[in-house]
């Protein structure tokens, strides 16, 4: 093993952000606490991974230390008003996941788990002006629909006219894929791992070298949006009790799935 390859590590926090505005959670993070996040790594000697240094770590088999990849959902207009300057400030890149479909419109509970009232989906030129700051954009879906409701045809529409749509728009191949809901049914991770070169979940764990291509682990903004400091992500005890919340949220799911207790 070269001392370079000694130095990497095998786990890189993906967090996973969605509105950053006053809103309620969990969709919705204050700026001024976003600032914070930000602010803890920096001051900590953290800084972003673009996507494809994510992806050279994945095949690599790790990452340089003191790494995270931001992401954020949905392509929320407040991501170009109140993310993309203090991501510029310190020198930051992130990923957005663009609803094709939507561009434009407001973010509402028919389409949302939850309301976001103080947000919309960015329009197609602020979806431009988002490459033109440096952050790159991938795909997710055209209407923002849960892909394991749909028929297999059509859930390949939702991924795959999704990423055409904004290919046409900026021009450029868009490599990466979010599941709308974490939603990720075998036929659409298969897809997704045909087209994309990642796709993105929302299981609250680390990523890994051995995390699977097409459905990445992310941790969801929510679940550390109280922390002083997002630098003690490394912490193993941090470790620990993300995989115990993921443990909690899976099994709160399993129960309410259709099928158990008689439905």
């Amino acid at each position: 093993m070269t001392a370079g390859k000694a130095q990497l590590v095998r786990r890189v926090p993906i967090l996973a952000y969605h509105s950053i505005s006053e809103g309620p959670p969990p969709l919705c993070l204050a700026p001024a606490r976003f600032e914070r996040h930000l602010a803890s790594l920096e001051d900590a000697g953290w800084r972003t991974l673009t996507f494809d240094e994510w992806l050279a770590g994945h095949a690599a088999g790790g990452w340089p230390p003191r790494r995270v990849l931001l992401t954020f959902d949905d392509g929320l207009a407040s991501v170009a008003r109140d993310a993309l300057p203090r991501l510029a400030r310190r020198g930051f890149s992130a990923l957005v996941f663009v609803v094709s479909g939507r561009m434009g419109a407001e973010a509402t509970a028919a389409g949302w788990p939850a309301p976001v009232p103080f947000d919309r989906l960015l329009d197609p030129a602020g979806v431009a002006d988002l490459v033109a700051g440096g952050l790159e954009v991938g795909a997710h879906s055209v209407s923002h629909v849960r892909l394991s409701a749909l028929q297999p045809g059509q859930a390949a529409r939702e991924i795959l006219d999704g990423r055409r749509h904004l290919e046409d728009l900026l021009g450029r191949p868009v490599r990466s894929f979010s599941y709308p809901f974490g939603d990720a049914p075998t036929h659409a991770a298969a897809l997704v791992r045909a087209h994309f070169a990642a796709g993105f979940g929302i299981r609250l764990a680390f990523a890994s070298p051995r995390s699977r291509v097409e459905l990445v682990e992310r941790i969801d903004a929510y679940y550390v949006r109280r922390r002083r400091s997002l630098a003690s992500l490394a912490d193993w005890r941090s470790r620990l009790g993300l995989a115990a919340r993921s443990l909690l949220r899976e099994a709160r799911r399993a129960a309410l799935r259709p099928g158990r207790h008689g439905r």
